[in-house]
């Protein structure tokens, strides 16, 4: 069985081509709804994806009537993609996603196929003004979540941490549903301090590739007890006064904006020394690392663990196929033909 997953954010498309559930191939275009919201119009977004598209059939030998079937999940749900889909309200699981799948007609991508879309999901459905921090919500990162759920150890409430630009710590309970997410910036943050404050020219504009776990629990440490804005300012004293060398400032720099996350956790779930809980931390390179290190720093008694998933299986893809099967797409495909 041909399938093709779709996975758009707000700068970049990807659309991965599968045979059954082994990832064959992907094409990415540098275009998300950052673009829609420019241009005020989805026309970018059909055009990429009808190329990428084009462009992963015709380097398999394939034609589009080969293609069984087309999902789509991200930001191509919202108000700026392709279609505008309510999110579900969380808790949620296999079994509301593959209720909630709508699909579409594109010719301009596919004339074979509707597009099955999955929609995100928010925490709760209003909005609450006075307690702030349960408003949030995501689109993508939910069957990114669902992609991996089989693939770790899930016997108490867990955490899953998707560390990145918008870092998502997602937390599903023990029948595998999603029960909150909250969201930080801790990745834009980095990147602006990196690139566009004072500190740039101690950092060298460069981010963490040598991570030091010395300097980053250093960092960590004094941003949990002094906060990050002060423990900013404390990578220029260890540059212009103690010479520390650049691998030693990113290191320290990153560990400081980490705390920030570890504190929202910390708000979050009050059972620091608690064994009640899981965190999995997913995900490749430095910054997962690095936060994987801070965690393992601050809840001693809880599992603090790593999920480096296969590049070839992105998580995007697994979890949209798992909610077509559930939702009965794939098996009566199967048996059509």
């Amino acid at each position: 069985m041909n399938i093709i997953t779709i996975d758009t954010g707000t700068t970049n498309t990807r659309v991965y081509l599968w045979r059954d559930d082994l990832c064959l191939d992907h094409e990415k275009r540098s275009v998300g709804v950052r673009n829609t919201s420019i241009d005020g119009n989805n026309n970018k977004i059909i055009s990429a994806i009808g190329s990428a598209y084009s462009e992963l059939i015709d380097r398999n030998n394939l034609h589009d009537s080969d293609v069984d079937l087309i999902l789509a999940s991200g930001m191509i749900t919202s108000n700026l993609g392709l279609v505008d889909l309510p999110h579900l309200v969380a808790p949620v699981g296999l079994d509301e996603f593959s209720k909630s799948i709508t699909s579409k007609r594109f010719d301009l991508i596919s004339r074979s196929n509707p597009i099955y879309f999955i929609p995100g999901v928010k925490n709760i459905d209003f909005f609450d003004s006075v307690n702030l921090h349960r408003n949030d919500f995501m689109r993508g990162e939910e069957v990114e979540v669902i992609g991996m759920i089989p693939q770790i150890s899930v016997d108490n409430q867990t955490i899953i941490a998707l560390p990145g630009s918008h870092s998502k710590y997602v937390e599903i309970d023990r029948k595998g549903r999603i029960v909150s997410c909250f969201t930080t910036m801790a990745g834009e943050i980095l990147e602006v301090v990196t690139t566009n404050t004072i500190l740039s020219s101690s950092l060298e504009k460069s981010f963490c590739s040598d991570l030091r776990k010395e300097s980053l629990l250093k960092g960590f440490r004094m941003s949990m007890e002094f906060g990050v804005s002060r423990s900013l300012f404390a990578v220029r004293a260890l540059d212009i006064q103690a010479g520390e060398a650049i691998e030693e400032l990113t290191s320290f720099s990153l560990g400081v904006v980490i705390a920030s996350d570890v504190q929202a956790l910390l708000g979050k779930y009050e059972q620091r020394d608690s064994e009640s809980f899981s965190i999995v931390v997913a995900g490749h390179g430095v910054f997962s690392d690095a936060l994987y290190l801070c965690l393992k720093d601050t809840f001693k008694n809880a599992s603090i663990s790593r999920h480096v998933y296969e590049e070839d299986k992105p998580l995007s893809g697994t979890g949209a196929i798992a909610v077509a099967k559930k939702s009965g797409l794939i098996s009566g495909l199967v048996q059509g033909k």
